[in-house]
């Protein structure tokens, strides 16, 4: 049965998680991907709820350090519409080939790279990590300054929104290279790709509407809004939530409290200044009755 990618070929050489998830979405949508590992495992076997998850619908190769790597490497670049790498063990560096040799004999090769802060440019080589990305995109909760300690967006989660923030990219690339004979080389930074979220880049926007100019306080607590944004105490610790009012079914159901039912029925519950109080007072005697997990 054809699928909406069926026809794009993709060779994922990245051992990172947002490579992986990239991947991924290419995969699901019908997409003939090749997983390259070395001769010991991807870095992502370690952890097999991800690897599950990540590598479906996959198939697998493994590239050693020998001699027939470069052929083999190659036969792939020849096979393949799209790279997906992450610069370290997990790029055509590491297997011996660079960038612009690959594109060089693959004019019509794209190549996606996934990274802390650019395969390029001043800060290329700094080491990161999924909490530092979070951490210089200011993603981590609460969104902006707060005397509460930050927290981040738990487990994958942020590296997912990464590896499809760069599946989008590549896919554009790949739709070029068609239309136009010509391939490229998208370079998917994760502190810039997570800054340029929903929640970021309406901060980006203000900064320049305001000709740079600071911003005003603006409410980084719980308390500021009525639908549950921001840390929140539980029963072990604190948890950060995220809702929308879109999600407000969902999260009435979960609480089942008949006074908040009753409520949000009145077509005027998001301007009566009482609701937030009986929001409250069924939300957390609902949190500090169950821990983080």
């Amino acid at each position: 049965m054809r699928q909406l990618l069926s026809d794009i070929r993709v060779v994922e050489l990245s051992d990172e998680p947002a490579g992986a998830y990239c991947g991924k979405v290419f995969a699901d949508l019908g997409a003939q991907v090749v997983k390259v590992e070395r001769p010991t495992g991807d870095a992502l076997r370690q952890r097999p709820g991800a690897w599950l998850h990540l590598c479906t619908n996959k198939r697998s190769v493994v590239l050693g350090d020998d001699q027939a790597t470069g052929s083999a490497l190659e036969e792939l670049l020849a096979w393949t519409d799209l790279v997906v790498e992450s610069p370290g063990e997990g790029d055509l560096a590491s297997f011996g080939m660079q960038r612009e040799e690959a594109r060089a004999r693959h004019p019509m090769l794209v190549i996606a790279s996934v990274s802390g802060f650019g395969v390029e440019g001043p800060y290329a080589g700094y080491r990161w990590s999924d909490l530092v990305a979070q951490t210089a995109a200011w993603l981590v909760l609460p969104l902006g300054p707060s005397p509460l300690v930050p927290v981040k967006f738990p487990a994958l989660a942020a590296m997912s929104t990464l590896g499809h923030t760069m599946a989008c990219g590549a896919l554009a690339g790949v739709r070029y290279a068609r239309a136009t004979g010509h391939g490229a080389h998208i370079d998917c930074a994760a502190a810039e790709a997570l800054a340029s979220g929903p929640f970021r880049i309406a901060r980006f926007l203000g900064w320049e509407y305001r000709d740079h100019g600071p911003e005003e306080d603006v409410p980084v607590s719980a308390d500021g809004t009525l639908i549950p944004i921001g840390v929140f105490p539980c029963a072990d610790g604190y948890v950060s939530l995220m809702s929308t009012p879109q999600q407000l079914p969902e999260m009435l159901a979960v609480l089942d409290n008949e006074p908040l039912n009753e409520a949000f029925r009145r077509p005027d519950a998001f301007v009566r200044p009482e609701t937030k109080e009986i929001l409250d007072a069924a939300l957390y005697p609902w949190l500090f009755a169950h821990p983080r997990a």
